[in-house]
């Protein structure tokens, strides 16, 4: 389990939104003109975090006032206030588009009210809403009125542990036409915020390019790359492929669309060879410390033409296959104590969230003849949680998260990285920001598309998962867009994780192998990893990509990643890509055989195999292995291990504290494990090293 250094800020996202139920509070009059009640309303108004329900502010005299969610000193860093328009702007189709910062004007003796609606959250730190007049500081100390949250309604009281966190992002619209003018510089911002909040990894509902269909596609993917290369933020990104991703004006001769092929090579999809090699788009992720399973979704077919030749709303469609392969995950893994996500790109017409139900005002949703399907799966298991985008609709259309009143899923919309759209009164369609929206800082109306990016930070805990909605730019949370859901994490053991590993077949890239051995100078070493992201980037699979960034901004100041890890960590990442094959190109494909481990850190190695508690090769930490078949190119003992019929295996250090990843041996290709460096996590005090897989031949 992941501690985290939490922003007060990032956690309370989800709170302003939900307030449901009437239960009894202690409202405070901290000066004698004002004082605020809170009804609480709804399922969750007796359950920790949810803010469903209604707040009054009463005054004695006209005044405006500005309201927050607050910690014991004043309003939580890193939050809006809570918007005083919201209301008026409910039908999302208003002449006047003011949003935010005006405050509640109160006449003498009168009231104002704001409403959280269903599933709307408390932040986490939040312990007390304060009423502030116009000029004061949001203090506690200087607060016209203070509400006293109940202790059961605050949101640590009932949620567990943190377990882990997450940026959720959507149509990052990298374009080469300049039609998202602000997408490049939107981008750099969005994974500048996810490592501001510490964030520990990114998930994308896909549309990261834009021009699939022309000659520049390649350019834009190339773009996104560098920009993530180039910022702070040094987790994991996994997309799903949207609309323009997978669009790319024809097909291969197997009927497979070349912008699927290309969303596969570029991003490496789940890093599995298998996925890799099939040239699948669509693919899975476990959570390493929880194993949660993220579930990748694709769009693979397309038209927008009739029989005729006429063009039509567009197509998306999913194959059968795909949705039997998502059949088999959630046979396998529903109900067995893990949080499930869902992410895919399109929205689903009259029923998912990102639009309204009726009178829809974006025109290219996936119709439900086409995803029937789906739309069935988000029926029956309602406790999955569906990330979707496509439409960029703004938060305050207030079309962002959905479970239809108890009859669907979990459904989360992600609006736009590149840039959002609101409601217009002229067609009652869908257009573009204006100024005249945003309290983001410093917006202005000069810029064209892309001017408000919006987001998730999103806080996994051991009962709830909390997304926040998040203003990009301003790197601030709006109150009003945080949504909370019971998670799905029962009394069960934590599902087994599996690693994902890669090895694409390309050219062997002709490095000198002195470049990685000890004695390597870091500028050597830098130049080397500089010239590994630039050519073989948008062939490596995110986990490659990642470990190598992580070595090339490690480099300038050394700091706490010493050199020979740094050798380790290259000298690794060149074994996956082919930089020095052994002579063995043979693949393991049986769980059952010999395999191989590489050592160079601990004095012992055990190894744990096992199928089950109750079937497994001996009591933890297993048996101890002595035979030493060799050492490799960099000098690690090679150990050898013959396994029987076990599927699963934990090499270990003999209990003493360090210990690989759950290792389920039939999702490698090859036979031989080393300990990944640069992905150490921290479980029940022990240290868990992450794998990587590459071929031996004694």
């Amino acid at each position: 389990m992941k501690q985290k250094n939490r922003r007060v800020c990032l956690l309370a996202g989800m709170l302003f939104l939900a307030f449901g139920f009437a239960m009894p509070g202690k409202a405070a009059k901290v000066l004698a003109d004002a004082a605020i009640s809170y009804e609480f309303k709804g399922d969750g108004k007796d359950k920790a975090g949810y803010a469903e329900g209604t707040v009054t502010i009463s005054s004695d005299e006209k005044a405006v006032y500005h309201l927050f969610w607050s910690d014991d000193q004043g309003a939580l860093q890193g939050y809006y206030e809570i918007d005083s328009k919201l209301e008026e702007q409910k039908n999302c189709r208003l002449k006047e588009k003011s949003f935010g910062g005006k405050g509640f004007s109160v006449e003498a003796g009168k009231t104002a009210q704001f409403t959280f609606g269903n599933h709307i959250a408390i932040p986490a730190g939040a312990t007390k809403l304060i009423a502030v007049k116009e000029g004061s500081e949001s203090t506690v100390a200087n607060a016209a009125a203070v509400y006293d949250l109940p202790e059961k309604k605050q949101l640590y009281s009932g949620s567990g542990k943190l377990l882990y966190t997450f940026n959720s992002y959507s149509d990052i619209h990298i374009d080469k036409n300049g039609y998202y003018k602000n997408a490049e510089k939107n981008w750099a911002q969005a994974l500048k915020y996810a490592a501001n909040m510490n964030s520990d990894f990114i998930i994308s509902s896909g549309d990261s390019i834009t021009n699939a269909k022309s000659d520049i596609y390649k350019s834009e993917y190339e773009t996104y790359a560098k920009i993530l290369k180039e910022s702070p933020y040094t987790g994991n990104v996994w997309e799903s492929n949207g609309n323009h991703d997978m669009r790319s004006g024809g097909k291969d001769s197997t009927g497979t669309y070349y912008g699927n092929l290309t969303f596969a090579r570029v991003t490496g999809t789940d890093s599995t060879a298998a996925n890799y090699k099939a040239k699948k788009p669509y693919y899975y992720v476990i959570e390493q410390n929880t194993g949660d399973l993220f579930i990748f979704l694709a769009l693979e077919e397309w038209t927008q033409k009739d029989s005729s030749g006429n063009k039509t709303d567009p197509d998306f469609r999913f194959t059968d296959k795909q949705m039997e392969w998502l059949q088999d995950l959630l046979d396998t893994y529903y109900g067995t104590g893990i949080n499930i996500y869902v992410i895919e790109h399109a929205t689903i017409k009259n029923f998912s969230t990102g639009d309204n139900w009726d009178n829809t005002m974006y025109g290219g949703h996936v119709v439900e003849s086409k995803a029937s399907g789906l739309k069935k799966i988000f029926e029956k298991y309602k406790d999955l949680i569906w990330m979707n985008g496509h439409t960029h609709q703004d938060f305050y259309l207030d079309r962002n998260y959905s479970n239809r009143n108890g009859a669907s899923c979990n459904m989360i919309h992600n609006p736009s990285v590149a840039g959002t759209t609101y409601g217009n009164n002229v067609d009652s369609g869908q257009e573009y920001d204006s100024p005249e929206l945003y309290h983001q800082k410093g917006s202005s109306g000069s810029d064209g598309k892309g001017l408000n990016s919006q987001g998730y930070f999103t806080e996994v805990y051991e009962n709830e998962v909390v997304f926040c909605g998040a203003d990009l730019k301003g790197e601030a949370i709006y109150p009003e867009y945080c949504y909370i859901m019971e998670g799905s994490r029962g009394s069960e053991e934590i599902a087994p994780v599996r690693s994902n590993t890669i090895q694409p077949e390309y050219e062997t890239y002709k490095a000198d192998k002195e470049l990685v051995a000890e004695n390597a100078g870091m500028d050597e070493l830098n130049t080397v990893a500089e010239k590994m992201l630039d050519q073989y980037g948008e062939f490596a699979s995110f986990d490659q990509y990642q470990a190598v960034k992580r070595l090339r901004y490690s480099i300038p100041g050394i700091q706490e990643f010493q050199l020979k890890n740094a050798c380790d960590t290259l000298y690794g990442f060149m074994l996956k890509i082919g930089v020095e094959k052994a002579s063995s190109t043979s693949s393991q494909t049986e769980t059952g055989g010999i395999w191989y481990f590489q050592n160079d850190l601990w004095d012992e190695v055990y190894v744990y195999a096992y199928n089950s508690s109750s079937d497994c090769n001996a009591k933890w930490p297993g048996v101890k292995l002595t035979e030493v078949a060799g050492t490799s190119s960099s000098g690690k003992d090679i150990y050898r291990y013959e396994n029987g019929d076990y599927a699963k295996v934990i090499f270990n250090n003999g209990g003493n504290g360090s210990q690989t990843i759950n290792i389920e041996l039939s999702g490698y290709t090859d036979n031989c494990f080393y300990l990944d460096t640069s992905d150490v996590t921290k479980k029940n005090n022990n240290k868990v090293y992450g794998v990587g897989n590459c071929s031996y031949s004694k």
